[in-house]
């Protein structure tokens, strides 16, 4: 798009696997990096979900931009075995990004034993300088909690020291938190200050005022996709609009422009709907209330 979402030029680029028959590509994350350039991730998988750990589940990277006429894009780059849902986190007092990387079972007859090979588990992973690594390893949570973890990062001060983690569990979305830049980690704890909230991931970002945007599922299933703006750094919300109430909406994935306008996109029943919605608004919209400011958009209805 062009236009900032009101039209959109559909399949501009395509990745393809290489042998279509037992691979899959998925779960692809797009974010611009602190050096202002543009970042797409995806996952290769082999025989269905695999088991996300090598050889059957890793992640990749590549620039992308737009020429204006064109998406050109760099060579993917293999970053590790397992899979990253949620953009990095850029932490300026190291200079370093934070990967969030998980390797469990997506199978989910075994899932609840990922913890049985001391090779899987959640992970932060850091980018500097071009070499990428293993930064820290995420607390554990009790089995009986533990679903697909689908972690993000958030900057909690201007340094990065302390860091805040989001993990949607069996109870809904939880948090813990690091005061040495992402090296160690509170146990996982929940969320009460939200509200109700499903095992669904959320998305988690600083806005260019400083005040903080979640969006989540503010429920006890995939409904009421809910928008919410903390001024304090994530201790209350005092500003929450629901802007979809129907059942299931998730993954929920937002930027904001530097003039200060705010693009979400989130799917609608990904099994038989098949929706994706696009939305663009302010953050006066969602403070004020101002629903009908709202610019919707079915992207799969062309």
């Amino acid at each position: 798009s062009e236009d900032q979402g009101e039209t959109w030029m559909y399949d501009e680029m395509v990745i393809y696997p290489k042998n279509p028959l037992n691979t899959r590509i998925l779960d692809p994350v797009i974010w611009r990096g602190h050096d202002e350039k543009i970042y797409l991730k995806f996952t290769v998988t082999i025989s269905d979900y695999g088991d996300q750990l090598d050889p059957m589940t890793s992640t990749h990277q590549m620039g992308i931009s737009w020429n204006g006429e064109k998406i050109e894009f760099t060579e993917p780059e293999f970053l590790t075995y397992g899979l990253m849902i949620n953009p990095p986190t850029y932490i300026p007092g190291k200079d370093l990004t934070l990967y969030p990387i998980c390797r469990c079972s997506m199978n989910h007859l075994n899932r609840m034993r990922y913890r049985e090979n001391p090779e899987k588990g959640t992970y932060a992973y850091s980018m500097k300088n071009g070499k990428f690594k293993l930064h820290s390893i995420m607390p554990e949570v009790d089995y009986s909690l533990y679903d697909f973890e689908e972690h993000q990062f958030l900057c909690l001060d201007e340094d990065g020291k302390n860091q805040m983690c989001i993990a949607r569990y069996r109870n809904g979305t939880n948090k813990c938190f690091s005061s040495d830049y992402g090296r160690t980690w509170t146990d996982f704890e929940p969320m009460p200050e939200i509200g109700p909230s499903i095992s669904s991931r959320a998305c988690i970002h600083r806005l260019n005022s400083g005040k903080v945007m979640l969006i989540y599922n503010n429920a006890i299933d995939r409904s009421m996709m809910t928008i919410a703006i903390s001024e304090d750094n994530c201790k209350t919300w005092p500003y929450k609009m629901v802007i979809d109430e129907r059942t299931p909406t998730s993954y929920p994935a937002f930027t904001q422009a530097k003039d200060g306008t705010i693009f979400v996109t989130y799917d609608k029943d990904r099994y038989h709907d098949m929706e994706i919605l696009f939305l663009r608004f302010t953050e006066e919209d969602i403070i004020n209330g101002n629903t009908d400011n709202i610019f919707r958009l079915n992207l799969t209805a062309k």
